[in-house]
């Protein structure tokens, strides 16, 4: 929820007194702290033989996650934001006129 809500968090006096940050915290911090919760917080769904919990994500399940699919949309994604950032689509516009 923070990564959606983090502008509205932001505006939100105790949010701003206590935990600062929050308004200069980028997207990707949101997700690295998301999937290291996944990895810490155990559940019923896989209890180990010792009858401890496990966590949500095990590390099997990470990986089988197609993960060259995941850089690659991430790399677009990043590609497409260094082309708006630099205006080099502008000029490209520009010049294919």
């Amino acid at each position: 929820l923070c990564w959606m809500f983090r502008g509205a968090l932001a505006e939100v006096d105790w949010v701003a007194t206590n935990l600062p940050f929050i308004r200069n915290t980028r997207d990707t911090t949101f997700a690295i702290a998301a999937m290291m919760a996944l990895m810490i917080v155990p559940i019923v769904r896989h209890p180990r033989e010792d009858g401890t919990l496990a966590p949500v994500l095990m590390w099997e399940e990470l990986k089988s996650i197609p993960w060259g699919v995941i850089l690659i949309l991430g790399g677009g994604l990043s590609l497409a934001n260094g082309i708006q950032q630099s205006r080099l689509g502008d000029v490209i516009a520009e010049q294919a006129k």
